[in-house]
């Protein structure tokens, strides 16, 4: 299965779920603005479950654009995730009809925490595969927002059964922090766009590996040979709006690659290049003994 499917499938479900929702709220049976009020919780909680389900759709968008390649896990990953969030139009409409009620507050709570964990598996799915130099891992990073709403959905339900509004203060705000646009998720859309153009070449006639996009030279590393059948890696360079895409360590492994061709030794001087050539066992080989020490 491409990801192309896996995303349509996901949206599929997405869409289903918002409308199982509005199809159980009810019109009023009178016609009067008392039978309107009456219904005003259950049209409330609606909006919000469709505020979480259309944050989750966004993210959801952004986060599997960004993978390069789909297998078996990370489908029953994703099939997961769907399952808790099947779940939404239930708890909505039980804390609809029972606002004041501890239980159906603190299940709606479940629900969220159980959905923001298994996106949370989702997410650390998809860095997996894509490994943490790939632009997903350094989009999110440490994912503070996401370990923060998680703790925070895992506080809210245990208000439910003391002081059930400080649960729906907890739901609410946790929405608005995430209805704000996250930019590090936009931001892989923009850099996997330019990624796919970029291209690492070896230019020993300059002294260096360069990355283009397209007839631009966007990165370099580059490297003298003070000393034969020795380079000594002094520089590496990436343009800032081509950042966090892992672009200076293809151009660090590009340098270490043609050393190895040519049976050369290496002698980083530049800390991002010696900090990532020393920490892959396979390299130490090429650094010489004095410098390995």
């Amino acid at each position: 299965m491409t990801k192309n499917r896996m995303e349509a499938f996901s949206d599929g479900v997405l869409a289903i779920i918002i409308t199982i929702m509005v199809l159980k709220l009810e019109a009023p049976h009178r016609i009067d603005f008392q039978s309107l009020i009456e219904c005003f919780p259950a049209f409330i909680t609606y909006v919000l479950s469709f505020v979480y389900v259309g944050i989750y759709w966004a993210n959801h968008h952004h986060l599997i654009h960004a993978v390069k390649s789909v297998n078996g896990k990370l489908l029953w990953v994703n099939l997961h995730w769907i399952f808790w969030m099947s779940l939404i139009p239930f708890g909505t409409e039980w804390i609809g009809y029972h606002p004041k009620a501890p239980i159906p507050v603190f299940l709606y709570g479940l629900i969220l925490l159980c959905c923001a964990l298994s996106y949370y598996w989702l997410q650390s799915t998809v860095i997996q595969i894509n490994g943490k130099d790939s632009v997903i891992a350094q989009s999110i990073g440490k994912d503070k927002k996401g370990i923060g709403s998680i703790i925070a959905y895992a506080l809210a339900p245990v208000f439910a059964f003391w002081i059930p509004w400080i649960s729906y203060i907890i739901y609410v705000g946790t929405a608005l922090v995430w209805i704000i646009p996250d930019f590090r998720l936009e931001r892989i859309s923009q850099i996997e766009g330019d990624e796919i153009m970029i291209k690492i070449q070896f230019e020993p006639e300059k002294h260096r590996s360069a990355a283009y996009d397209q007839d631009k030279c966007i990165g370099e590393c580059t490297y003298t040979m003070d000393v034969p059948d020795e380079w000594t890696i002094n520089h590496t360079f990436v343009d800032s709006k081509y950042g966090g895409q892992g672009i200076a360590g293809q151009l660090v492994d590009r340098i270490v690659s043609e050393a190895r061709n040519r049976h050369i030794h290496l002698h980083p001087t530049c800390s991002y290049a010696k900090k990532r050539i020393e920490a892959n066992p396979d390299n130490q080989d090429l650094l010489t003994k004095a410098r390995a020490s």
